[in-house]
């Protein structure tokens, strides 16, 4: 019940908790407090620092955090413009080490960028648009940008462009253009569980959702993968609307029925 909880109460300039005779139950020493709403902990602040503490006032974290979000059972808090996830009771499930944090469907995933070339090839390139782009792995278009001829020194001596300048930017020189030369990078993802343990990196979870399962589609046929990508059942159907309550509507070779989570026809296709 409501009333057998905590309730924020100011004395003079400071926040603590009362219950509801008003009687003070927590000391008021804090500059900002949050309700509890019915959880077992709830934020409290203190010269600009924050924390979590407990229905009977025990700081179940140092008040050190910057920032604190709950979201669902669970807290993200910030230290040294870092990221990390506490649990209701104090507990850290990731710590604050990560410039971002983000949430699908039960697993917490990080990204960063990794640098891994940068372009050399000055020979597989393109005109699009009037820009000039390179390709690379024959799937990705990288635009040079074109550096402004007055952007280049004069040399003092000759009075001509300072070339030296240019190639110390790794540039290239392509149909009388001189271009920046773009770094490659790669977006790396790692990924946890609700309690801090890794999973696996390199692949963005998939927040597509179709019944229980993440839908996968494969040249066409329809089959099933879980939120990190594996396979589960491979495509094979010709159309489904997930899983709900352990079951799957499948259609195949014009007619209907239902799989379990094994693939095993459950009810017949007619």
């Amino acid at each position: 019940m409501f009333s057998q909880e905590p309730i924020p109460y100011r004395k003079d300039t400071l926040w603590g908790f009362s219950n509801s005779d008003k009687e003070i139950i927590i000391p008021c020493k804090y500059s900002k407090v949050k309700r509890f709403f019915s959880k077992s902990s709830t934020p409290v602040w203190q010269n600009e620092k924050c924390g979590l503490i407990n229905k009977r006032g025990d700081e179940i974290t140092a008040v050190e955090y910057t920032s604190i979000k709950r979201i669902y059972d669970t807290y993200y808090v910030q230290k040294d413009n870092m990221w990390g996830i506490i649990d209701s009771k104090g507990a850290i499930v990731l710590e604050p080490k990560f410039k971002q944090i983000n949430c699908i469907n039960g697993l917490y995933y990080t990204e960063r960028l990794d640098l891994i070339d940068s372009l050399q090839n000055k020979d597989d390139h393109f005109l699009k648009n009037g820009n000039i782009y390179c390709i690379l792995n024959n799937d990705t278009n990288l635009v040079y940008s074109e550096i402004p001829e007055d952007s280049i020194p004069i040399s003092e001596v000759f009075g001509f462009r300072d070339l030296d300048y240019v190639d110390s930017l790794g540039c290239v020189f392509i149909n009388g253009k001189y271009l920046l030369k773009p770094n490659i990078f790669k977006t790396v993802f790692t990924v946890y569980d609700q309690i801090g343990r890794y999973l696996k990196s390199e692949k963005r979870p998939s927040n597509y959702r179709v019944g229980d399962h993440v839908m996968a589609y494969k040249d066409g046929p329809w089959g099933f993968q879980d939120t990190l990508g594996e396979i589960i059942i491979p495509p094979k159907y010709d159309r489904t609307y997930g899983f709900s309550h352990g079951l799957a509507a499948v259609k195949r070779y014009g007619k209907w029925g239902f799989i379990n989570k094994q693939d095993v026809e459950v009810i017949q296709f007619q």
